[in-house]
């Protein structure tokens, strides 16, 4: 496996060679907090950065320490890592898509709980009348982690502002096509 870049590291690279690029950092830890407000200043991405978390009392630390960095209110939290196993996706599709209609009642309160100007959506929660309510609260939309052409398309015609992806290259293609 390829070694990993420091923060620092890839904060230097967006601060010297991704000049026209935003910064998105989802913060794993509410205890890392600091560390990243500090490194995103000393490179000067305070204005072009984006800290999400479902750690909501972090983001309003977040907004006290640094109100210059974006806050976003990440949703919905998997606290056990079920998503992230094959033998549970039916389980975690089912919920999915039994919260979607849920989701637009949810953004103010979510919004408002971490002082957040981002909403930060798992991509199957994404829909146009979710997409509505931030906007109408002055909120931007990103989706997340959206690896496939035809959720890619889904959530762009919902509006999203953003798409989080392991592979930019495919939607390269989807966008020129």
């Amino acid at each position: 496996a390829p070694d990993l870049l420091t923060l620092d590291e890839t904060l230097a690279f967006f601060a010297d060679e991704a000049l026209e690029v935003g910064v998105h950092v989802d913060l794993k830890s509410a205890s890392a907090l600091a560390g990243v407000a500090r490194a995103l200043g000393r490179f000067g991405l305070l204005e072009r950065s984006l800290v999400s978390s479902f750690h909501h009392a972090a983001l309003r630390r977040l907004a006290r320490l640094e109100p210059r960095i974006r806050a976003g209110a990440s949703f919905p939290e998997d606290r056990l890592g079920i998503s992230r196993k094959r033998r549970f996706a039916p389980v975690v599709s089912r919920s999915l898509r039994s919260l979607l209609p849920l989701t637009p009642m949810l953004v103010g309160p979510l919004l408002a709980r971490a002082q957040a100007t981002v909403l930060v959506l798992k991509h199957e929660l994404v829909s146009p009348r979710t997409v509505r309510q931030a906007h109408a609260r002055g909120a931007s939309v990103v989706a997340w982690t959206v690896d496939d052409p035809r959720d890619f398309s889904r959530v762009v015609a919902a509006g999203v502002d953003a798409v989080v992806t392991n592979d930019p290259s495919t939607f390269v293609s989807t966008l020129t096509a």
